[in-house]
């Protein structure tokens, strides 16, 4: 019976390192401790749900610009009649795949950075390349 209880202790100690190994990311030698179809099951088991978490957060940001001063916060040199243009402002964060949304007199228009680079000084001053999104 205590050899029984000791062996079921030493178990639920392996799947508590297992199971913190496997959130932080540290899949460890630990696994082949407890031979391949136990780790296959608990992978398998929770690996699902860290893709599903991993893929519901978003891969973008939205920096709204819409109250800042178009020729004094920042410059906007539109191409192609408007549908694209550089951008040249300053703010942190921003990278390829956010938006960003400016406004024109009383019209919202947002944008979809495709490239970006940062100036060296200040810091957090950027140039990028923008192409409108056209909202429904």
């Amino acid at each position: 019976m205590f050899s029984r209880l000791v062996a079921v202790k030493n178990h639920i100690h392996l799947v508590k390192t297992l199971l913190v190994n496997i959130i932080f990311g540290e899949l460890t030698m630990s696994f082949i401790k407890t031979g391949i179809n136990f780790s296959f099951c608990l992978l398998s088991g929770f690996l699902p749900m860290f893709v599903i978490l991993n893929e519901s957060k978003p891969k973008y940001k939205i920096h709204d610009y819409s109250q800042l001063v178009r020729g004094r916060d920042y410059v906007f040199d539109p191409l192609h009649g408007g549908l694209g243009g550089y951008m040249t402002a300053t703010g942190k964060g921003i990278k390829p795949r956010d938006y960003i949304v400016l406004q024109y007199g009383c019209k919202s228009y947002q944008y979809k950075v495709e490239e970006i680079d940062y100036y060296s000084d200040p810091s957090d001053m950027w140039m990028a390349l923008v192409k409108q999104v056209i909202l429904d």
